[in-house]
């Protein structure tokens, strides 16, 4: 992340997830997948 920061990079990030080894726990995987990026992205002062 904080090479993305370093670039002066001013737009949107995006994560891939790849398939679901258990479709049950989707959203959890998702949610999980949102949390941890946000948290690195705050970490380095990407996300105000």
């Amino acid at each position: 992340m904080k090479d993305i920061k370093d670039l002066d990079f001013l737009g949107s990030v995006s994560i891939e997830l790849e398939f679901a080894p258990d479709p049950g726990r989707v959203v959890t995987w998702v949610e999980e997948a949102y949390r941890e990026t946000d948290r690195l992205m705050q970490l380095v002062g990407l996300r105000g």
